[in-house]
């Protein structure tokens, strides 16, 4: 397979629009209200006061044990053969970082009960990746068992599926045991974020206190996987690449994209043609083209034509800041001749201010109407334009 049937494949096709999109999605699920929190949001215990509120049926939400049963129903159908029954848990208790009272240290992150029926859920929340301590899940279901508590469900939650729960010793608990993942990008799997969250989300469409929360702290929860929605797109780039040749073709293009800016400016100066207005030319940097001409009483102009990877740039400046008679003249009055000698071949509206060295800039930007090419092509038409009107007022 060669290059350009490598880039052709359809897995690769628009995979700069769709990364564009994903990035542009992570942006804006980092604007949330918990983000400017003085606490930082990817604590625990942060999470865990959340989560704990949320599922409170005497929670501040004033929902009662709305979003508690829609949690059971989110694990049950994750894990049918738990058939845990949402009656067991009305009016159920809601703690954060309960002591163990048999065991000899711990604390459960989020923890459930009913004294009623005596059924208990037990939540470890992995959120911010913290290391597993010794049969820390045994601890736990050991120390409630020890209450009387029958526990139906221990949940294991993570930002993303880089993680799962250490398998137990205890055989009932590892059945119980249902490893949930914060967010991932995966449209249709059944995260924290998909199977629960959204489901309360839509069940608040009415409650704008309820929904503005629930919205927020879903952003949140996208935010902090770590994952950036672009697995897809990843996950057809690993495919490809192990294709016969993938590899290797994927290492060239790479190694032409690095030096794409460099082969530019080579075409570039090729191409240019008639530059004699110039006393001198060379190459600052290997993507950098300078000019320098005298044609105004010694007056150092420069012309730099910089290539990047989805800009070029034209800056029009005063070599050494203009320094004439060892003096070097400040940016306004570099400014001042700049926009004046502009002003006199008719490009001034071209330029902006805030040029390299006190002078003035012009840009061409790759677009979805215009090609690398179709850049190049135009800032090369541009150059030998401005060459032709400043020899042309060089021969009045």
């Amino acid at each position: 397979m060669n290059i350009r049937e490598f880039i052709n494949q359809d897995g690769l096709k628009d995979i700069g629009k769709r990364l564009k999109a994903v990035e542009d999605e992570y942006l804006n699920n980092t604007f949330n209200v918990f983000s400017f929190s003085t606490k930082n949001p990817r604590r625990e215990e942060f999470h865990s006061e959340i989560l704990a509120m949320l599922l409170n049926p005497d929670g501040i939400h004033k929902q009662n044990n709305l979003y508690l049963d829609l949690f059971i129903d989110y694990l049950n159908k994750l894990r049918p053969k738990l058939k845990i029954n949402k009656d067991d848990f009305i009016n159920s208790e809601v703690s954060t970082e309960e002591s163990l009272k048999h065991e000899e240290k711990g604390r459960i992150d989020i923890f459930i009960k009913n004294k009623k029926s005596m059924k208990a859920i037990i939540i470890e929340n992995k959120i911010n990746n913290a290391t597993d301590m010794d049969n820390q899940l045994g601890r736990y279901y050991n120390d409630i068992i020890a209450e009387g508590y029958d526990v139906q469900c221990v949940v294991y939650l993570t930002p993303n599926k880089n993680k799962t729960a250490p398998r137990t010793d205890n055989g009932d608990l590892n059945n119980k045991i249902v490893n949930i993942a914060a967010y991932t990008n995966k449209h249709n799997d059944n995260n924290l974020f998909n199977g629960w969250l959204q489901s309360c989300i839509k069940k608040s469409e009415y409650n704008k206190d309820c929904f503005s929360f629930l919205y927020q702290y879903g952003k949140l929860l996208k935010q902090i996987s770590n994952m950036a929605t672009d697995r897809d797109i990843k996950d057809n780039f690993y495919e490809i690449i192990n294709q016969k040749g993938g590899l290797e073709n994927a290492q060239a293009i790479s190694k032409y994209l690095n030096e794409l800016e460099i082969y530019r400016a080579d075409i570039f100066i090729e191409k240019i043609g008639e530059y004699s207005i110039f006393q001198k030319k060379y190459r600052h940097t290997t993507w950098q083209w300078c000019f320098e001409l005298n044609i105004d009483t010694k007056i150092p102009y420069k012309l730099d034509v910089r290539f990047f990877r989805d800009i070029v740039t034209i800056d029009f400046w005063l070599n050494d800041g203009g320094k004439t008679n060892n003096e070097t003249l400040t940016e306004d009055y570099q400014k001042e001749i700049i926009s004046k000698k502009l002003q006199e071949i008719g490009l001034l509206s071209d330029f902006n201010d805030n040029g390299f060295g006190g002078g003035m800039w012009k840009k061409f930007c790759v677009t979805d109407a215009k090609t690398i090419k179709d850049v190049d092509d135009e800032v090369l038409k541009y150059v030998e334009m401005f060459f032709e009107k400043l020899r042309n007022i060089c021969a009045k």
